[in-house]
C-alpha cells in the first residue's frame, strides 16, 4: 500500500516531499523486511538514490534510510550490492560536505560492516563473519576513519567521534588478524588521547570512554597474530598501566562510563597477554569479587517515615499496595547494582579470555557466583553467574579438577531448573538449560554426571518440556482471543515470547544430544521414556514452527545415532516414514534447514539399520537425498549446506547399504564430482573418514 506514495515522493520536486519519503522508507524497513527481501533491488536501488541528492537535508534522510535498510536486509544487501554503496559512502565521507553529512554517512557505514558479523543468539554456532563484501575497501575506509577522526577532533563534534571509533571497531571485529597491518596506524593515536584528553566534561569523558572500548575492540582482532605477539603484548602491558592508573587515579567514579569500559578492555587485553597477565590480576581480581558481593540496599519502607541522609545513587518508588497501611517506598542503590551487574560480567570475560591463567580464581570466583544463581534482585547478575560455569571449568588444569568442578555445580543447577519449573519461569529456565549443556559439552568421557544425576536432570527436562508446551498454549490462546485488538508491535511482543518459549525445546534437545553422545546406550532408558514421547508428540501439533521441527528431528537423529540398537529397530520405521512426511511437507521452502537436517538424519539411520531392514525403504531415501542434490543453484549460499548433508548421506549409504540401495557405479560418480564439501565441516569430515577408510582397506 505504501510503495507508489513512496516512490513518488522521493523523486518528487519539493525537497521535504522527498525528505520523508526517505525517512518513511527507512522507518519501515524492520516492519517490511520480507517484503522488502523478495524486490531486494529496486529496495536498495530506492533506500540507496536518496544519499546522492543534491538537497542536504534529503542527502540526511536517504543516508539514515539506507542504514537502516542494510541492517535489515543483511548480509545479502551487503554482498550484492557492495560495489554501489560502499564507493557512495566513502564518497561523502572524503567530501567537502556539512559534518553532519559525513557523520551520518560514518553510521551508514557502520551499519554495513557490524551487520556482515552474525553472531548466533542461542550460543550454539560459531559467529559468522562475512569480509568479502569489504575487502577491496578496507584500505580506503581505514583511511577515510583516520581523516574524519581528525576532523571530529578539530571541530570538538562528538557524534563523529563516535560513530568513526565505531566503525574503526567494527571494521577491526570483522576482519580480525588482517587489522594487523592497520594496527600502527590507529593504537599510537588512541593511547595518546586517554593521556592527553581532560577528564572533565561530559563530552570529554565520552570520548575517552569510546577510545577505550576501540582500544579494546583492536587488542581483541590481532590477538591471535603470532608474527607480532611480541610487540602487541608491549602494548597491551603500556594499556594495563595506563587503565589501571585512571582506576586508582580517584579521578573517576563508579558511575563514569570509562569504568564499564575499562574493565570490559581489560578482558581483551587479557587475551592477548594470557600468562603475562597474571601480575595484575591480584588487585583486578580483588576489586572485581568485593564488586559482586556489594550490597544494593534494597528497602521497603513507609513513605510518610523521614529519610535523615538521601543517596544520589538511590532510586526510589512510591506506591500504595492493598493490604498495606499507607504510602509505601520501595528503593534500590542502582550505583551499588550497575557494579555488582560489572564486575559479574567482567570476572566472566577474564575467565573466558584466560583459560587456565584463571585457574588461581577459580575457587574463590565459584564461592561468589554460586551464592548469585538465585539472587533475587536481578535477572542479569543471575544470568552472568551461571554464565561464568563453563569457564571455571575450563580454566582447571586437570581432568580431575574439572570434574570436582562438575560435582559442585550440578546440585545447584538442578535445584534452580526445579525451582524455575515450580515458578513457571521459562526464559531463566531456558538460561539455567543453556548453561548446563555448555559445562556438560566440554567432557567427552563418561565421567561427569552419576547414574541418579542423569535420570534427575532427564525428568527436570520432561517437566520443563511440559511447563514450555503448557506456557506456549496459554500465549497461543491469549494471542487468538486479543486477535481483533493486537496491532503490529503487539504482535512483536508475543511472537518475542513465543520465540523464547520454544528454545525450552531447543536447549532440552542439546542437552540430552549431550549426554547421548557421551553415555550412548547407557541413557537409552530415561531418554526413550520421558523424552522421546514428548518431542514425537511436539513434531505432530499443528501450531509447529520451523524452529521446533528441527528441535525434534536433531532429537531423533540423535536417538538414531546414539542410543541402542534395539531402540533404533524399534523406532526406525516411524521415523522414516516422519522423516519422509516432512520433506513432503518443506521440500519446496526457501529456508532449507529442515531439508538440511533430514537429509543428514537419514544417512544417520541407513548406516545402523541391518541390509534387511533398510531394503523397503532404500528407494524411497535415494529418491529424497537425490531431489536435494539435483536442485537448481545446489551449491549457492542458500542450497549448499543441505546439498552437502544429502551428498554425506549418499556417500553413507553408498558404504553401507549400496547392494540394498541398488546405487549403480555411475549414480556413484555422480556423488564423487559433487565433491570435495566446503561449507559444513562436520560432514566434510565424515565423507573424508570414509574415504580414508577405503584407502586402508584397498578397496
Amino acid at each position: 500500500a505504501s510503495s507508489e506514495l513512496i516512490k513518488q515522493g522521493i523523486v518528487d520536486g519539493d525537497w521535504r516531499r522527498r525528505q520523508a519519503g526517505y525517512f518513511y522508507l527507512g522507518y519501515i524497513a524492520e516492519a517490511c523486511k520480507k517484503i522488502f527481501s523478495k524486490n531486494l533491488e529496486e529496495t536498495m536501488k530506492m533506500a540507496a538514490s536518496g544519499v546522492v541528492d543534491e538537497h542536504p537535508r534529503v542527502q540526511y534522510a536517504g543516508l539514515t534510510c539506507l542504514g537502516l535498510m542494510l541492517t535489515e536486509q543483511s548480509p545479502q544487501a551487503q554482498k550484492a550490492f557492495h560495489s554501489e554503496i560502499l564507493p557512495q559512502l566513502l564518497g561523502i565521507m572524503n567530501s567537502d560536505a556539512l559534518i553532519k553529512i559525513k557523520t551520518q554517512a560514518t553510521s551508514a557505514a557502520v551499519n554495513f560492516v557490524r551487520e556482515l558479523i552474525r553472531v548466533d543468539e542461542n550460543e550454539i554456532e560459531e559467529t559468522e563473519k562475512e569480509t568479502s563484501a569489504i575487502e577491496e575497501y578496507t584500505d580506503e575506509l581505514l583511511e577515510a576513519c583516520s581523516k574524519l577522526f581528525t576532523e571530529a577532533l578539530d571541530a570538538n563534534y562528538p557524534p563523529l567521534q563516535e560513530e568513526v571509533l565505531a566503525l574503526v571497531s567494527c571494521i577491526a571485529t570483522l576482519i580480525e588478524d588482517k587489522f594487523v597491518k592497520y594496527y600502527p596506524n590507529f593504537m599510537p593515536g588512541l593511547k595518546q588521547i586517554i593521556l592527553t584528553t581532560p577528564n572533565e566534561t561530559t563530552h570529554q569523558r565520552e570520548l575517552r570512554s569510546n577510545t577505550i572500548q576501540t582500544i579494546g575492540f583492536l587488542m581483541d582482532a590481532i590477538k591471535n597474530d603470532k608474527d607480532n605477539i611480541g610487540e602487541f603484548k608491549e602494548d597491551a602491558k603500556d594499556i594495563v598501566g595506563i587503565f589501571s592508573k585512571l582506576l586508582l587515579s580517584g579521578e573517576v567514579t563508579d558511575d563514569d562510563p570509562q569504568v564499564t569500559a575499562v574493565t570490559n578492555a581489560l578482558t581483551q587485553v587479557a587475551a592477548v597477554l594470557q600468562d603475562d597477565f597474571a601480575p595484575y590480576m591480584p588487585e583486578i581480581m580483588d576489586k572485581l569479587l568485593k564488586g559482586t558481593q556489594v550490597e544494593v540496599d534494597f528497602k521497603l519502607e513507609d513513605a510518610e517515615l523521614p529519610t535523615l541522609e538521601q543517596d544520589e545513587n538511590l532510586t526510589s518508588v512510591t506506591f500504595k499496595m492493598k493490604g498495606l497501611d499507607g504510602q509505601k517506598k520501595l528503593s534500590l542503590n542502582t550505583s551499588a547494582l550497575e557494579t555488582k551487574i560489572n564486575s559479574t560480567q567482567v570476572i566472566r570475560a577474564l575467565a573466558e579470555s584466560l583459560g587456565v591463567t584463571f585457574f588461581p580464581y577459580v575457587e574463590p570466583t565459584w564461592a561468589a557466583v554460586s551464592g548469585l544463581f538465585d539472587y533475587k534482585y536481578s535477572r542479569a547478575v543471575r544470568g552472568v553467574s551461571v554464565e561464568c560455569c563453563q569457564y571455571l571449568i575450563l580454566a582447571c588444569k586437570e581432568l580431575d579438577q574439572k570434574l570436582q568442578l562438575m560435582a559442585l555445580m550440578v546440585p545447584k543447577f538442578e535445584a534452580c531448573i526445579e525451582s524455575l519449573i515450580k515458578k513457571k519461569d521459562t526464559q531463566e529456565l531456558v538460561t539455567l538449560l543453556k548453561e548446563y549443556y555448555h559445562c556438560l559439552k566440554i567432557f567427552k568421557e563418561p565421567h561427569p554426571l552419576t547414574a541418579d544425576q542423569i535420570t534427575n536432570i532427564v525428568t527436570l527436562m520432561e517437566e520443563a518440556c511440559k511447563l514450555a508446551w503448557e506456557d506456549k498454549k496459554t500465549t497461543l490462546d491469549e494471542m487468538a482471543k486479543k486477535r481483533d485488538v493486537l496491532d503490529d508491535e503487539d504482535f512483536d511482543e508475543y511472537k518475542a515470547g513465543l520465540d523464547e518459549i520454544e528454545k525450552v525445546y531447543l536447549y532440552v534437545m542439546e542437552l540430552s544430544g549431550q549426554l547421548m553422545r557421551i553415555y550412548k546406550d547407557a541413557v537409552t532408558e530415561p531418554l526413550k521414556t520421558r523424552l522421546f514421547p514428548l518431542f514425537v508428540d511436539n513434531i505432530n501439533k499443528s501450531e509447529n514452527t520451523d524452529h521446533e521441527v528441527i528441535d525434534s528431528l536433531c532429537f531423533f537423529i540423535d536417538c538414531c545415532e546414539f542410543l541402542a540398537i534395539d531402540f533404533l529397530h524399534a523406532i526406525y520405521k516411524e521415523m522414516l516414514d516422519k522423516f519422509s512426511d516432512i520433506y513432503a511437507q518443506y521440500k519446496d521452502e526457501e529456508d532449507r534447514d529442515i531439508v538440511q537436517s533430514l537429509s543428514f538424519g537419514l544417512g544417520v539411520i541407513a548406516a545402523r539399520l541391518t541390509p534387511h531392514q533398510y531394503s523397503f525403504y532404500a528407494p524411497r531415501v535415494l529418491t529424497i537425498l537425490e531431489e536435494v542434490i539435483n536442485v537448481p543453484d545446489r551449491l549457492s549460499e542458500q542450497n549448499s549446506y543441505a546439498t552437502e548433508n544429502a551428498l554425506s548421506s549418499l556417500l553413507k549409504i553408498v558404504y553401507f547399504q549400496k547392494a540394498t540401495s541398488k546405487v549403480t557405479d555411475a549414480q556413484v560418480q555422480s556423488y564423487l564430482e559433487l565433491l570435495p564439501i566446503r561449507d559444513d565441516l562436520d560432514e566434510a569430515l565424515a565423507a573424508n573418514t570414509l574415504f580414508i577408510e577405503q584407502v586402508e582397506l584397498k578397496n
